[in-house]
């Protein structure tokens, strides 16, 4: 069996380093933490320099549990998630406003996780209140203003994007899904893409659950009237516990 060996440790956060991100093309490895801050890291650099998105401002008024890397643009456009409730997304390219979106739903719920779908043009955020919400990012707000958040830090206002609510701007949620049981830990899903047996495109989100399942939508399924959010086409049981990641 071989023995793998460390060959470099990344210093620079002063929490619980609870999501890590590399990309898969490019150097670049992307974590969010406890300390509040997302942090962007190149693993050629023998020194392991590391860059807070916003200097000595945190990068959310809560813990940052889910980060994830666009698949275009070679890691340009960095997604990160809190438990203050807010999704944001970073443009790397950008040296005086890299933050070009913040997100919520309602009472801004704490976020489970979050990612890029296979079309970057949406984000699956998904919330300690029993849903998966599909975001199309470019309906948002390009005004600047207050972040709706208390933070310890005064100077973090009027530096974010508005933050966008479902209310406020009804064309940002594209699907929402439930089903499933999240509201307590953090459980890591997904939306993936394949080829059906007619040579269709099809596109499913996969998702575990606090009750030992993991479930799966159909995301070109269309709400109705009686239920606004869709429900599971299949359910795969099996495990005996918590089912944190697809």
């Amino acid at each position: 069996m071989t023995t793998l060996q460390c060959v470099r440790t990344l210093v620079g956060h002063t929490g619980f380093v609870f999501s890590v991100k590399p990309h898969q093309n490019t150097s670049l490895i992307v974590s969010g933490s406890f300390d509040c801050t997302v942090k962007i890291w190149d693993s050629r650099d023998p020194n392991c320099v590391n860059k807070n998105l916003m200097g000595n401002i945190p990068a959310h008024a809560d813990a940052v549990v889910s980060v994830d890397i666009s698949p275009e643009d070679c890691g340009a456009t960095i997604l990160s998630g809190s438990l203050d409730g807010v999704v944001r997304t970073w443009d790397m390219k950008s040296t005086s406003a890299p933050c070009t979106s913040s997100l919520h739903y309602d009472n801004f719920i704490a976020v489970s996780s979050c990612c890029y779908t296979p079309n970057p043009n949406y984000v699956l955020v998904s919330t300690l209140d029993h849903t998966h919400r599909l975001w199309d990012i470019n309906e948002r707000s390009s005004s600047k203003g207050d972040v709706a958040c208390d933070t310890s830090d005064n100077s973090v206002r009027s530096v974010y994007p508005a933050v966008i609510s479902n209310s406020g701007n009804p064309n940002g949620v594209v699907r929402a899904f439930n089903g499933h049981v999240n509201s307590k830990y953090n459980l890591f899903s997904k939306v993936v893409n394949y080829a059906g047996n007619d040579g269709k495109s099809l596109s499913f989100l996969c998702s575990g659950s606090e009750d030992g399942n993991v479930y799966l939508w159909d995301v070109n399924g269309s709400p109705s009237s009686v239920r606004p959010q869709i429900a599971p086409c299949n359910t795969l049981t099996g495990h005996t516990g918590i089912v944190y990641y697809v």
